[in-house]
């Protein structure tokens, strides 16, 4: 003969317990609840399956980290309401060229930066795979492709004359134009990076991936 069930007389009356004099612990293999006051957690791992229209959904809690207290598996920037955005700084390095009139190009990653191995001999003008350099050897292009905006930019190193910078994003890639400080006239990176200068430029820019 099966065990029979503990009813109450009518639907929705009576209960187990008082919130003076609690039951221990209980083991059940399915329950069916229509609202929970108050539940604490403590099994290594707790599964849920909420069933609400036509799809189930499974909820995972681990009891080792409070739910408040977990972190995004990634950070997101949504300054456009998008999610995905990522923050990138990296270290651009520009040397003198190993031919005439030319300068080599490379970045290295500061935080999540896009790190371009160093490209030689961009002349003006030049089409390298990471790099461009127009024709007045002012206006250096690197070819990210994905770049949404720049934040800012800081010298990290000069050896050449003292210049200005502006930056800019061109159908997703990072152009950066050089000024003479002084004058704001056209400051040539392929006369001004001979061999005993380098420059060294800190670039923070926001990316779509």
């Amino acid at each position: 003969m099966t065990t029979r069930k503990i009813v109450p007389r009518g639907d929705n009356e009576g209960g187990l317990g008082t919130a003076l004099k609690r039951w221990a612990s209980a083991f059940i293999a399915n329950i069916t609840v229509t609202t929970i006051n108050a539940l604490i957690l403590t099994a290594q791992e707790v599964n849920f399956t909420i069933t609400g229209g036509t799809t189930s959904k499974t909820l995972t809690v681990d009891e080792t980290v409070a739910m408040s207290d977990k972190a995004p598996k990634t950070d997101t920037i949504k300054g456009d309401g998008t999610a995905g955005r990522v923050l990138r700084i990296i270290n651009l390095i520009l040397i003198d060229g190993t031919a005439a009139s030319t300068i080599k190009a490379s970045t290295a990653t500061i935080w999540a930066g896009n790190t371009y191995a160093q490209e030689d001999n961009l002349g003006k003008p030049a089409t390298g795979t990471n790099f461009n350099l127009n024709t007045n050897g002012d206006t250096l292009t690197i070819k990210f492709g994905n770049c949404l905006g720049t934040l800012a930019w800081s010298m990290g190193y000069n050896e050449a004359a003292l210049y200005s910078i502006n930056l800019a994003m061109v159908s997703g890639n990072l152009v950066l134009t050089f000024y003479v400080a002084a004058t704001s006239a056209v400051y040539d990176l392929t006369a001004q990076l001979d061999s005993a200068k380098q420059t060294n430029i800190i670039i923070a820019y926001i990316t779509s991936s």
